[in-house]
């Protein structure tokens, strides 16, 4: 399967295994764990929930694509939507 054509849940899954085959394969070999992933991105609802990305979606204008908090309310809902904050940066 191209991984253009995973649904968002299967991406998140497919990263969740590949992120335990990682430690798993780090414990074998080296006898310690992985250092954690250093997400670029964050991003938190209004209800306190947190997401993490690597990269933003952009908008049709160039500015970053709104988006809502999916555990919050299934669809685009404006009462949830997320503020992203780069954290790959120092200082």
């Amino acid at each position: 399967m191209s991984d253009s054509k995973l649904t968002g849940q299967q991406r998140r899954e497919l990263e969740e295994t590949l992120a335990s085959v990682e430690q798993a394969l780090n414990r074998a070999l080296l006898g310690g764990e992985a250092p954690p992933k250093q997400w670029r991105y964050t991003g938190t609802c209004p209800a306190g929930h947190v997401l993490t990305r690597d990269r933003l979606r952009r908008s049709r204008d160039g500015g970053v694509r709104r988006q809502s908090c999916a555990a919050c309310a299934p669809g685009f809902d404006e009462r949830f939507l997320v503020t992203w904050k780069r954290t790959d940066e120092e200082g």
